[in-house]
């Protein structure tokens, strides 16, 4: 298990450099109309693969009993579900040269199309990689879909392909990843027929579907939204302002939760309950991102100026609001791994259903005013989750609110003493996105001081954690001197 977090933790850091890095050298070629042209196409055909969320590579992956009839039918099935959905994304193609007015969204989704037909080769090969727990392998594959991605998508823009590079990047990401999958996991490579466990496949099909569905419908439904009422332009600043969102939000929070993911299910079942993981789990989360994120709130303007560019200054209040909505977020953490380990997803898929359907409503109702206020609906988003969910968490967990009070205040107050250095500084420049870079960076380094002094002061778990793994590589100095 160990080795595997390893590996997940190497893997995710590797892509990070790879898309992130490429990210920015595109956003600095490409204008934000350009970026829009490609956030909306690839919005559309999120949206329609919504369907490939049928979960079949996790059923792989858990099936108790696995054999070839199962993995036959799995790969059919994915086969049928594959073609339609790159048929209906060159159809939307075809046809929104008439509902958008803008042949570049046309070519994207034509181009993009091609994807899902790559997935076919690589569902099985990689699903039984990872119920073979070969994490290693399996980073090598992403990465190498990242290098691919990054490489194509910048040459091309260099060479000026606009916004057609990203979605050659992204062909070209499917395809390697196609290609390592099928020789990396050769072993477990097959291309056999058969619908024998047609209605097993389809019923756990249909239950991943309404748990990931709804979600990520949403999501792709408020690109479409943004896209449609604000502009193509408008949403490549929402697409620019998310992939700096993304940074803290996937690969902090994602790897954290993971990890606790599975000490939470140990602990259901040794105990029964996961109260004392789940609290471990809020904490930690809180401790570690609300200083994260209203820190990259506080400084949208310059994050945006620096990565991007002066053109982009307009995603920073996008930026900002995405931010704040992440501090709720966080707050009520590990909700989907609750929910799974209390087997509860039924009641979720309910709660999911409303959250979306306000994140909409807000969103929609932001675009009215303006860039900012529609950003602003992933504040509303955040409200509405921390509202529905609060009671069931407690109710699951079997925690009362005043633990989690508590833990909000202390933690709290460690992000605002982490915080206070970047407040004055950009409080005394006026606001700037262009404020020295050397003046940003020694507050932020001030507060990471004061953050790290406060944990100390309080007694913080984190900090007991912290200097224990100190002192233990600190033992081993003298050992290595010796030798």
């Amino acid at each position: 298990m160990k080795r595997s977090l390893a590996w997940t933790a190497i893997g995710q850091l590797m892509l990070f450099v790879f898309q992130f890095g490429s990210q920015v050298v595109v956003s600095r070629i490409l204008t934000p109309f350009e970026v829009g042209v490609a956030a909306l196409g690839f919005s559309i055909a999120d949206f329609v693969s919504a369907v490939q969320l049928f979960g079949l590579r996790n059923l792989l992956i858990r099936e108790g009993e696995l054999d070839r009839e199962m993995i036959a039918t799995t790969f059919t099935i994915n086969i049928f579900m594959s073609v339609a959905a790159s048929l209906v994304i060159a159809a939307i193609g075809i046809g929104g040269f008439f509902w958008f007015k803008q042949p570049a969204v046309t070519w994207v989704l034509l181009v993009v199309a091609i994807n899902p037909l790559l997935g076919i080769f690589e569902l099985v090969p990689n699903a039984l990689l990872q119920r073979a727990m070969q994490f290693r392998l399996i980073a090598g594959v992403s990465v190498g879909r990242a290098a691919a991605m990054a490489t194509v998508s910048v040459g091309c823009a260099y060479s000026g392909y606009s916004y057609m590079s990203i979605a050659y990047g992204s062909v070209a990401g499917a395809t390697v990843s196609a290609l390592l999958s099928v020789l990396i996991g050769w072993r477990f490579v097959s291309f056999g027929l058969s619908f024998a466990r047609r209605r097993e496949v389809t019923r756990f099909g249909l239950h991943m579907l309404a748990i990931g569905g709804v979600n990520n419908v949403a999501l792709k439904s408020t690109d479409l939204i943004i896209g449609s009422m604000l502009g193509i332009r408008t949403l490549g600043l929402f697409s620019r302002a998310s992939a700096l969102y993304s940074v803290v939000w996937t690969n902090v929070h994602t790897v954290i939760s993971r990890v606790l993911f599975s000490a939470m299910a140990a602990e259901k079942r040794t105990t029964g309950g996961i109260r004392v993981s789940y609290l471990r789990a809020v904490d930690l989360v809180t401790v570690c991102l609300w200083p994260a994120f209203s820190g990259l709130a506080v400084l949208a303007g310059p994050a945006v100026h620096l990565m991007y560019g002066e053109k982009w200054l307009e995603a920073a209040p996008v930026l900002a609001m995405f931010s704040l909505g992440a501090i709720g977020l966080t707050s009520i953490t590990m909700t989907w791994e609750v929910f799974v380990v209390s087997e509860r997803t039924s009641e979720q898929v309910k709660l999911e259903t409303i959250r979306s359907v306000a994140s909409m409503a807000a969103t929609a109702i932001g675009c009215l005013f303006g860039t900012t206020a529609a950003a602003a609906g992933r504040v509303v988003d955040a409200a509405v989750s921390v509202v529905i969910y609060r009671r069931p968490l407690l109710r699951l967990t079997d925690t009362r609110f005043r633990e989690i009070l508590l833990i909000y205040r202390r933690n709290g107050l460690l992000a605002l003493a982490a915080n206070a250095p970047v407040l004055a500084v950009m409080g005394w420049f006026g606001w700037r996105a262009d404020t020295s870079f050397a003046i940003i960076l020694a507050a932020i380094a001030l507060g990471v001081l004061l953050w790290a002094g406060g944990l100390l002061l309080v007694g913080h778990p984190l900090a007991k954690e912290l200097s224990s793994v100190l002192a233990k590589r600190w033992n081993r100095w003298p050992m290595v001197g010796q030798a």
